[in-house]
């Protein structure tokens, strides 16, 4: 889109003075600039003015952040570390009162006594059991909802009642991010996520949700 507004500046209006105006006033360019031209590696093929304007879009770096202009595959792998939000986390159930007690102990087994230092690193495998219809998943929706962002910036949900629905949660959240899943088999992505997310910059919970042991 910015090639597609600055083509206008320059060749629809009064040209690079409007163009260079446009760029010093427009505020709030976002951290990362993601080159999602087709073939970005070789913007010859398909930006035909892409020398006049990256020559200005440079120029005006201070605002535009040329310097973090990324390629799909390199902006895929920044914000997942970056990234922040719950990704499929059911709503939360507004009829859901009581078990205080064992959201209180959930909570201390995933960050520690409330008066303790706050973790900062290492991973930590918790389990909730019992019969079906417990009530297992709605404590966990509860308890993800509270812990956003006062602990964890990051919550992922899993379906995990088959390896093919995990597969197929771990391949919407891979395409979701940026991640290529075209033609890779779930293994890779896997990795790929695990890779990412293991280099994340934040505090990161992740809910296997009906796993069967």
């Amino acid at each position: 889109y910015v090639d597609t507004v600055l083509e206008g500046c320059l060749f629809h209006c009064t040209g690079e003075a409007f163009a260079r105006e446009f760029l010093q006033t427009t505020l709030d360019w976002p951290k990362y600039f993601l080159d999602d031209t087709p073939l970005s590696r070789r913007p010859w093929l398909n930006r035909p003015h892409y020398k006049v304007i990256d020559a200005l879009l440079r120029e005006q770096t201070e605002h535009t952040r040329l310097h973090h202009r990324k390629h799909p595959e390199e902006f895929a792998t920044a914000y997942l570390r970056i990234i922040r939000g719950m990704w499929g986390v059911p709503n939360r159930n507004p009829l859901f009162v009581g078990r205080e007690a064992e959201l209180a102990l959930l909570r201390e087994r995933l960050c520690g006594p409330p008066a303790a230092p706050r973790r900062t690193a290492g991973i930590i495998q918790l389990e909730t059991v019992g019969l079906g219809g417990i009530g297992k998943t709605q404590l966990a929706i509860e308890l993800c909802h509270r812990l956003y962002n006062t602990a964890f910036p990051l919550i992922l949900w899993l379906r995990a009642e088959s390896p093919d629905l995990i597969a197929e949660d771990l391949r919407r959240l891979a395409r979701d991010v940026g991640i290529d899943v075209m033609d890779r088999s779930s293994e890779d992505i896997n990795q790929d996520i695990r890779s990412r997310l293991f280099n994340a910059k934040c505090p990161w919970l992740v809910v296997f949700d009906n796993l069967e042991a």
